[in-house]
């Protein structure tokens, strides 16, 4: 073992070897110092660790290393026995204990604001996994959104008097659907929570929901009546203005380009979701059934409004009232549902015939959950109770109540949901309240390296080891070669409410330094766990204190770091070795003006930041000033340039984020940058240590080398990039988990050009989005094997791969890997699909050219059907993504703050007319030439204006005019 012999005793260590520790130390310290410098470690304590002559001079430099705490060259007693200690309980077994409730309550949930609370209860709850909230939709007509973090109110947003009776996502879109008892579906931009559309119905939609079936956005109400209306949402709405005269009439006119209503249920329709398991819609109402059916819908031909179901799940020993909720349990292949008997049902949906019912509620159940990992059933009754269910021997594992202080004020739970991944349910009356799962519990999870996402995965060049950092605070040290854990411990000073946003080692990479959502930076000794120093910062009037981005410098003779944060400010701390507990910051720069969300250093001192308006700052730390700043804008429409097409200029601006920053040091400090837009750019300018020519004959000090088009999907943003050491291979990572290796070995800082980076390899390497990347170089004795990328997700994996796409294993999996034995990775081959991409795009281009020349839309036709074939886009439950509904109406709530219009609605076509608008090259005359009437407008403009005097030519409107003049005669007869 690399670690040395110290602490092997199962026993642990004990007060005499302790005491004969210290002896041997202050023996060993011969210039009374108090710390042993390396070669006195050794003569000291080398004939102990080494005393069979197996460890090598690097291997006992790397202990030294581990156990000198604050990296100051020399080893202290304190370091020396803190190591020992730790080293010694770290050895030990660990037991386990029967653990009496799996979830426990929050205790500071009982601390609420009452004025965040809900005037009604809240019957619908959601999870933001983008924003990392949740969402309450509420009796009183109001949401609230609630941070996953502090479970403190973030915003409210109002959306009229009537009670919300139904909301789910559309993910593809990035909007919230609203249903409300006015008969109203409402769509909200998730990111401005602003309404954008609203919509009338029939009657009202009692539950919706949405899923993707290729390229179409669908979404799914249910109603009283026991009819599903299914809704093509990418294909938008009718352009049509009901008249008065329609308005009183029994059925409103159907505003959707694309829907179709059949009858279900006899009665009330409570649920619905789509579970492509069962290759259908699943529905649920209170004629207790539940019914599976497919999509596209299937009329009946006897019965033209009903349609054929695929299968109804109704037996005499499953539910005999109305079925309230359902889950689909995709582990156990079986249906989850609740309804009035108080009792819940598990059904097998191949036989329709129930498998068992849970009984123990004493009123009816509302709704049910399913905490997959740990195969349990969560079930809430209408009276506020909530029941675990184990599934493996179907018994109720514990019972949750809202407590007596939270019932006096009438907040019984009315709705809850499972987050899956913070491993915590959420239930809500009149504010959410958390349940944390048990710290006891030991969970066996062997397809995940962590219990939580995943914030950053490291290589450590000193000690040859991994490092992975999760949001629950666990740090676990792996070693590359093999796959196996070395070390792993937790922050035992954090609190529930405190999650880890960023990670990152010293300049040395001999400390750990991670920051989380509260602004504090705490600093470790990662080889055995031990905190050295807790760096807090101020914090601002709005609270926004979550650190984004760790760095390490020195400058002269004094060493910094440096952090940033949500308040547009960097946080300056001095590292002093003395230092010890809480130390505040040395200083703190300002000059960002929106928020930062990366953060690079280069010598000599310049530190860079990429924020969400799009623009790279560089600073000068000595004297904190910003030096310059540079601005994304956005790019030519040329090639292959995602998220761009169909873009409004408001969700442009959400693209052009700087997701990540970083300085090419064997490229004269070139600057890349990634971020929302999907390109790649590299920066030149004062900064870099040889001046380049494009600069020397301008007074530009910074300059847009060259722009590249990633080429990733075009529904995901770039968050990650890193290069190696040589600056040879760039790496690119999006928010779909797909990842492409770059070839820039050929870049030329003195005259950049697009062609010299290129792609070499592409692949998918999460499911969800990547939140860490990093290179490990090859070994010196083994050059031939390249680069190998470590990877990490919010899917909380962490895996190896090499440069090109083979797998070579995962973090914690069963079995180790010998990285220099491709026979014992993971994968076989290549999980690369970019010369699959580049084949399939060549063979397409060659017969579109054989053929006849066809026009743009039969060309964006058949790249669409390219990409369904070649490139297996995920699932639309990834991410959010800013896509908007296509052929929405245009006329949107006016902002606050905006001036008045300057346009008129015309009566006839709906279409706006601006004042101070130049005219149209289509133009006849000093007229606007109006767009072609749809069949509903031409019949409304032939009542209103049977002569056509306002629709006709200007020819026409002169005769119709003397017409009228000649046959109408005046006051005076005449």
């Amino acid at each position: 073992d690399e670690g040395g012999g110290a602490g092997e005793g199962d026993a642990g260590i004990t007060l005499e070897q302790i005491l004969a520790l210290k002896e041997r130390f202050d023996s060993a310290d011969q210039d009374g110092g108090g710390s042993l410098d390396m070669q006195e470690f050794m003569d000291a304590f080398g004939s102990i660790i080494n005393k069979d002559g197996s460890m090598t001079q690097e291997q006992i430099a790397r202990l030294f290393m581990q156990i000198d705490a604050n990296s100051d060259g020399g080893i202290d007693w304190n370091e020396f026995s803190t190591y020992m200690l730790m080293e010694s309980q770290s050895s030990g077994t660990v037991k386990t204990h029967q653990v009496a409730n799996f979830f426990l309550p929050d205790p500071l949930g009982k601390k609420a604001d009452p004025d965040w609370f809900h005037r009604e209860s809240a019957d619908c709850m959601l999870i933001d996994s983008v924003g990392g909230q949740y969402l309450t939709a509420s009796k009183d007509g109001t949401m609230r959104l609630w941070t996953a973090s502090s479970m403190q109110l973030a915003k409210t947003i109002v959306t009229g008097q009537s009670w919300i009776l139904a909301i789910c996502w559309l993910t593809r879109s990035a909007r919230l659907v609203v249903s409300t008892a006015d008969r109203k579906i409402r769509f909200y931009d998730v990111h401005t929570w602003e309404q954008v559309v609203e919509v009338q119905l029939q009657s009202p939609a009692f539950c919706v929901c949405s899923w993707t079936y290729g390229e179409a956005e669908l979404l799914a109400m249910g109603n009283e009546k026991g009819e599903v209306t299914v809704i093509d949402i990418s294909k938008g709405l009718k352009e049509v203005r009901p008249t008065g005269k329609e308005k009183k009439q029994k059925k409103r006119p159907d505003y959707w380009n694309d829907s179709v209503t059949k009858v279900v249920h006899d009665g009330f329709i409570e649920q619905m979701e789509m579970v492509e398991d069962l290759g259908g819609l699943v529905t649920c109402g209170a004629d207790s059934a539940i019914v599976i059916f497919e999509y596209p819908l299937q009329s009946d031909p006897n019965h033209k409004d009903k349609i054929i179901p695929r299968r109804i799940l109704k037996h005499a020993r499953g539910h005999q009232k109305g079925v309230k909720c359902f889950q689909w349990v995709q582990s156990h292949k079986l249906i989850v549902s609740g309804g009035l008997e108080r009792q819940v049902v598990i059904w097998n949906p191949y036989t329709c015939k129930p498998v068992v019912s849970l009984d123990g509620h004493q009123s009816g159940i509302a709704q049910v959950q399913v905490n997959a990992e740990f195969e349990q059933v969560i079930s809430l009754s209408t009276d506020g109770v909530v029941k675990v269910w184990d599934l493996r021997n179907n018994e109720c594992l514990q019972s949750l109540s809202e407590g007596e202080n939270l019932r006096e004020k009438g907040a019984r739970n009315t709705s809850m949901v499972y987050d899956a991944a913070r491993h915590r349910l959420i239930t809500c009356g009149l504010c959410p309240h958390k349940w944390t799962i048990n710290p006891q519990i030991l969970t066996s999870t062997t397809d995940v390296t962590h219990r939580s996402p995943v914030v950053a995965a490291l290589y450590n060049k000193n000690f040859g080891h991994v490092v992975t950092v999760a949001e629950d605070s666990e740090v676990t040290i792996w070693k590359p070669t093999t796959g196996n854990q070395v070390f792993n411990f937790v922050d035992q000073d954090r609190d529930a409410e405190t999650f880890l946003s960023a990670a990152a080692f010293d300049d040395n990479g001999r400390r750990l330094l991670t920051g989380d959502h509260h602004g504090r930076v705490r600093v470790w000794n990662f080889s055995n766990g031990a905190c050295i120093k807790t760096l807090v910062k101020p914090t601002d009037a709005y609270r926004r204190q979550e650190i984004t981005g760790l760095t390490m410098y020195q400058y002269e003779e004094t060493r910094f770091f440096a952090a940033s944060s949500w308040d547009r400010k960097i946080s300056v701390w001095v590292d002093d070795s003395n230092d010890s507990g809480t130390v505040d910051p040395f200083l703190q720069i300002g000059g960002n003006d929106d928020d930062i969300l990366t953060i690079a250093f280069t010598y000599p001192k310049i530190l860079a930041t990429g924020a969400s308006d799009g623009c790279i700052n560089m600073f000068d730390i000595e004297s904190g000033a910003r030096r310059l700043s540079m601005a994304c804008t956005k790019p030519p429409s040329t090639g292959n340039t995602p998220r761009q097409t169909g873009s409004t200029t408001a969700e442009l601006s959400n693209m052009q984020y700087v997701e990540k920053v970083i300085f090419l040091e064997q490229r004269n400090k070139t600057v890349v940058s990634v971020g929302g837009d999907g390109h790649i750019r590299f920066w030149e300018g004062v900064w870099m240590e040889q001046s380049p020519p494009s600069l020397q004959s301008s007074m530009l000090m910074s300059r847009l080398a060259v722009v590249v088009p990633s080429g990733h999907w075009p529904e995901f943003g770039l968050v990650e990039t890193d290069s190696d050491d040589a600056n040879k291979v760039l790496v690119t990572c999006d928010e779909g988990g797909y990842i492409k290796v770059w070839d820039i070995s050929g870049y030329d800082w003195q005259a950049p050009s697009a062609s010299q980076v290129r792609a070499t390899a592409f692949w998918r390497a999460h499911s969800l989005t990547i939140s860490a990347v990093n290179l490990i170089p090859a070994p010196a004795d083994n050059p031939e094997r390249g680069v190998l990328l470590l990877t990490a997700s919010a899917d909380k994996r962490v895996l190896l791969w090499s440069a090109d796409g083979v797998l070579v294993g995962q973090f914690g999996q069963a079995s180790p890997w010998d990285v220099e034995n491709p026979s014992t990775w993971a994968a076989g081959h290549s999980s690369d699909i970019l010369s699959d991409v580049l084949q399939g795009l060549f063979s397409v281009m060659s017969d579109a050219k054989a053929g006849e020349d066809g026009d743009d839309e039969e060309e964006r036709d058949i790249l669409r059907e390219l990409d369904d074939r070649l490139r297996k886009k995920p699932s639309s439950s990834v991410q959010f993504k800013v896509s908007p509904m296509k052929q929405l109406p245009a006329e949107l709530p006016s902002r606050k703050g905006k001036k008045g219009r300057d346009y008129e609605v015309d009566l006839l076509t709906g279409d706006r007319v601006y004042k101070n608008a130049p005219p149209k090259k289509n133009a006849v005359g000093e007229e606007r030439q109006r767009p072609p009437m749809s069949q509903y407008l031409k019949h409304f403009a032939k009542k209103l204006d049977p002569d056509n005097v306002v629709g006709g030519t200007r020819d026409e409107k002169d005769a119709n005019a003397r017409e009228v003049r000649v046959g109408t005669p005046n006051a005076k007869g005449q």
